[in-house]
């Protein structure tokens, strides 16, 4: 159990788990911080093998940014713990990929179980996997991330905004499942010009409006059978909410 002031950690061409063993990391912030970051070649796991570990950052200023930032070759398993910024800025989120080269391809995978509360307090935390966004979103492709990928296989994203944002002009996004819910919207996507594929495979929308797109040249595939908070139909929002698509035959690996 450790509190760091404006303490930034890198992890450059590491290999190796990262195991908060139930402890929790609060990060109290006065300025824009990413707690960590993974560069170059690392190969990383994030968890915490004991109930109710996590990082929780605590902000002051409405510029600071993520908890968790990606970029590089990087590659990031996160399984289990409980993640949560209470940062003021609206376009913050918990975990980011960033990387402006077309040359890399930073990743992070999600395979946790659904959480045991997943809330704002991490007083309500036990079990699984929670990413909380406080103000903004859980999880972000950003606005740098030409070749990023995220793909989501479990685990709980929620959020006072929206669970999952991308505004990259670029990469992918695959949902194969987890539970996504924002007080506005589960999927928000801008960003014109952008050319990310956003691929949702499975997984349990609750927010009231399931997916908002105001980018221009983004597709949005779906498969049947996904648990929409209006039963068998997304709700969809938004000037280009046609670029959703029903697409029966998607590959979702």
């Amino acid at each position: 159990d450790e509190s760091y002031i404006d303490e930034r950690i890198e992890f450059t061409d590491k290999t190796g788990t990262i195991d908060l063993n139930g402890h929790v990391i609060t990060v109290s912030s006065e300025n824009n911080i990413i707690f960590i970051t993974f560069k170059g070649t690392s190969n990383m796991v994030l968890k915490s093998s004991k109930e109710n570990g996590g990082i929780v950052i605590v902000s002051t200023k409405p510029d600071t940014n993520a908890v968790v930032y990606v970029s590089n070759d990087a590659k990031l398993l996160v399984e289990s713990g409980y993640y949560n910024s209470n940062s003021r800025s609206n376009s913050a989120s918990v975990f980011q990929i960033s990387e402006w080269s077309t040359v890399f391809r930073p990743t992070i995978n999600f395979k946790g179980e659904k959480a045991d509360n997943c809330t704002s307090n991490i007083e309500d935390y036990h079990t699984g996997l929670c990413v909380f966004g406080s103000n903004a979103g859980s999880v972000k492709n950003n606005g740098a991330a030409v070749n990023g990928v995220i793909n989501i296989y479990g685990g709980s994203f929620i959020s006072d905004n929206y669970a999952y944002n991308t505004d990259a002009p670029g990469g992918e996004v695959n949902i194969y499942g987890g539970v996504f819910y924002g007080k506005n919207y589960s999927i928000y996507v801008v960003g014109n010009k952008s050319k990310i594929r956003v691929n949702i495979c499975g997984g349990e929308f609750l927010s009231p409006v399931d997916i908002y797109t105001s980018a221009d040249m983004v597709p949005i595939y779906y498969r049947p059978g996904i648990s929409w908070k209006n039963g068998s139909n997304p709700i969809i929002e938004g000037p280009y909410k046609n670029n959703v698509q029903l697409k029966p035959d998607l590959n979702c690996g």
